[in-house]
C-alpha cells in the first residue's frame, strides 16, 4: 500500500525510548538495531518478514506496525494462520459473493478487503498449507485477487507484514516452504535472537518483571547475586516468555522470603526434585549428551512446534535419530 510519510531514522537514545514504549527491555545493540529497522520501515510499503523462536518478542515487532496504521486512522488486521480453516482459507482471505458455494447465503467481505489501505499481519506463515501457499502468491504477483464467486478483480492495497518461528530457509531446503512466496514476503527480513544470545538482557528483564509484580502484589523479592548468575546461565528455550512465567512463578512461590539465594530457587524451579534436569541420575545414555546439543535439538523442536519430522530437517538428521537424542535427552 503506497505511503506518504517519509521514513525517519531514529537516534540511539531514540531506538532506546521506541524500543521500551513497545515493550522491549533490552540494551543488546543486536536486538536495538531490529527495533531501529523496523521503526525506519512503518512508514514503508515494504513486505517484513519476522523470524525468530517462539518468546522471543516477534509480536511486539509487529505491533510496532499496528500503533503506526492505528494512529494514522488505517486498518491493521491480524490473522493467525494456525487457524485458518483448510477448506475455508480461500473464502476467509479473499471473501465470497452469496450463492458461490453452499452455505454462501450472504455476501462477505474477506481479511484482505478488510485490510484495503492498511496492513495484514500474517502470524505464524510457516503453517500456511502448500495450496494456500500458492493462492498467496498468485495475489502478490498479480497485485489483485478476487471474492470467491465474483468475475471482476480488486486491486490489492495493503502492506504485508508475517511472522513465523520456523526456519524458511530450512524449510525452503526442505521443500515444504515455496522459495518464491519467501523471497516476496521478506523484501525485509527482521530476525529477532533468541535470548540465550542476549543474555547481558537477562537481569535487565528481571529487574523489570520483579518491580511490576512488587507494584501490584505490595511486597518485594530480590535475588542474591548467586541466583542472579544461576538464572542468566539457564538455557531459556522458551525466551523471554518464559523467563517472565519463571520469574512470577519464583515470586509467587516465595512467600515471605524477600531475599532468595540460589538453593532457595532450586525446590520452585524443579519442584519434586530440587535439582536441575541436567543433574539427575544417568539413564542409559542419557548422561553423555551435552547442553549444547541439548539445546540444539530442543530448540529445532520448539521452532517446529514439536514437529519431529520438521525439526529433524532442520537439524540435517534423520527422524530416526532425533527420536534416539530424544531417548538420551529425556
Amino acid at each position: 500500500a503506497p505511503r506518504s510519510d517519509r521514513p525517519s531514522h531514529p537516534t540511539s537514545s531514540q531506538t532506546q525510548d521506541i524500543a521500551r514504549a513497545h515493550g522491549f527491555i533490552t540494551q543488546q545493540q543486536r536486538t536495538l538495531e531490529v527495533v531501529r529497522k523496523a521503526s525506519e520501515l512503518l512508514s514503508t510499503p515494504a513486505r517484513v518478514l519476522i523470524q525468530g523462536e517462539t518468546g522471543v518478542g516477534k509480536n511486539l515487532l509487529a505491533y510496532m506496525f499496528r500503533t503506526f496504521e492505528i494512529e494514522r486512522g488505517r486498518p491493521f488486521v491480524e490473522v493467525n494462520c494456525t487457524s485458518l480453516p483448510g477448506d475455508l482459507v480461500e473464502s476467509e482471505l479473499f471473501g465470497y459473493v452469496r450463492g458461490a458455494f453452499t452455505g454462501a447465503a450472504i455476501t462477505k467481505r474477506g481479511i484482505f478487503e478488510d485490510a484495503d489501505g492498511g496492513t495484514i499481519f500474517l502470524n505464524e506463515i510457516g503453517e500456511l498449507s502448500e495450496r494456500t501457499q500458492v493462492k498467496l502468491l498468485q495475489v502478490l504477483d498479480d497485485g489483485t485477487y478476487r471474492r470467491l464467486g465474483e468475475v471482476r478483480s480488486r486491486q490489492l492495497n495493503v502492506r504485508i507484514i508475517s511472522a513465523t518461528n520456523k526456519d524458511l530457509d530450512a524449510a525452503v531446503k526442505a521443500g515444504w516452504f515455496r522459495a518464491d512466496l519467501f523471497y516476496r514476503l521478506g523484501q525485509v527480513v527482521l530476525s529477532l535472537p533468541p535470548l540465550r544470545e542476549r543474555r547481558e538482557d537477562i537481569p535487565l528483564l528481571i529487574r523489570n518483571y520483579l518491580d511490576e509484580l512488587s507494584a501490584r502484589e505490595g511486597r518485594q523479592v530480590l535475588f542474591s547475586e548467586d541466583a542472579l548468575d544461576y538464572l542468566v546461565s539457564l538455557p531459556w528455550l522458551g525466551n523471554v516468555r518464559e523467563l517472565k512465567h519463571k520469574i512470577e512463578s519464583i515470586f509467587l512461590c516465595a512467600g515471605r522470603q524477600e531475599l532468595l539465594d540460589r538453593g532457595s530457587l532450586m525446590p520452585i524451579l524443579y519442584p519434586g526434585q530440587g535439582v536441575p534436569p541436567e543433574t539427575y541420575p544417568s539413564r542409559g545414555l542419557r548422561g553423555k549428551v551435552d547442553m549444547v546439543k541439548r539445546e540444539e535439538v530442543l530448540a529445532a523442536l520448539s521452532r517446529n512446534g514439536g514437529n519431529r519430522s520438521r525439526a529433524a530437517l532442520e537439524l540435517g538428521i534423520t527422524r530416526r535419530h532425533l527420536i534416539r537424542l530424544l531417548k538420551q535427552i529425556y
